[in-house]
């Protein structure tokens, strides 16, 4: 017996399991490195999956709720309901219960018989918990020194030369152009 319970407590009770099938999956991380196969230093934990074939009857053997086409109608509408607004479930197997777990996908088949066939596919997700802490303030310590005043200060005049020099530099090192503006920028200030 397969249980679905939502937060609200409200359950489904599925009245066949054909199979359930399990994935866990773990994600190891791989490095190249030049000579040699990869290195492997990390194992992440993946979110659960589990896929169940199911079926729901319109007449259960000893189950308390609705009998008939309403009980398949009901087991849509938990499905379509939990599933479409991304609710967390509480998943009951012969194993135990476990929680946090979402609805993917539930696919199913309307066949000859009195009843429906699902695959439903669920995924664990794991919830982060948000904590705010509240740091306690502290004083900064002003570490620029005052400003000081040196009075005005006297221009230096550029010597021809040495702006030259510093266009042949810049040519020297593959800059033609930013040697060729500071030439026109030299020469417009009269150097």
């Amino acid at each position: 017996m397969i249980i679905l319970r939502r937060e609200s407590g409200e359950e489904l009770i599925l009245d066949a399991a054909i199979s359930e099938s399990w994935q866990p999956e773990v994600i190891i991380t791989d490095h190249p490195v030049e000579s040699g196969s990869p290195v492997s230093d990390h194992a992440q934990r993946q979110p659960e999956r589990v896929s169940l074939q199911v079926m729901t009857s319109e007449t259960p053997l000893g189950r308390p709720g609705p009998t008939g086409p309403e009980r398949v109608r009901e087991t849509l509408r938990f499905l379509n309901e939990a599933g479409g607004a991304g609710e967390l479930l509480e998943l009951e197997t012969r194993y135990g219960e476990t929680d946090n777990w979402l609805l993917e996908s539930w696919p199913h088949d309307v066949g000859k018989i009195r009843g429906l066939a699902f695959s439903i596919t669920l995924k664990q997700v794991r919830i982060a918990q948000v904590e705010t802490i509240m740091l306690p303030s502290r004083e900064v310590a002003d570490t620029m020194p005052a400003a000081v005043d040196v009075g005005e200060q006297p221009t230096q005049a550029v010597d021809g030369t040495k702006a030259d020099q510093q266009r042949k530099s810049l040519a020297a090192m593959g800059f033609d152009k930013a040697a060729a503006g500071f030439s026109n920028l030299a020469s417009g200030l009269g150097f």
